[in-house]
């Protein structure tokens, strides 16, 4: 898909809105930008430390066999204080 877009007096572009619905972009959510050889710009979401380090979690728990089950099983196990 390619669309042109215009780069506005102070830097900003505007994302067509067909982009942000299909791709659940909102008002105020945060972006990392990344200028790739030959100039390709990659915006890519932002997400804080604790969220990156849930992900990385995440990922190593299903690496290993665990369902989203058993994840929210432990997570509940957690927030109830229960050591066992």
């Amino acid at each position: 898909m390619s669309q042109t877009i215009e780069l506005a007096r102070r830097g900003q572009l505007t994302i067509p809105k067909g982009l942000r619905e299909q791709y659940g972009i909102q008002d105020g959510q945060r972006y990392a930008i990344r200028v790739l050889e030959g100039g390709i710009v990659v915006l890519t979401p932002h997400a804080g430390k604790v969220a990156a380090t849930v992900a990385n979690l995440r990922a190593s728990l299903t690496e290993k066999g665990a369902t989203r089950e058993v994840l929210l099983a432990e997570l509940r196990r957690a927030r109830e204080g229960d050591d066992n």
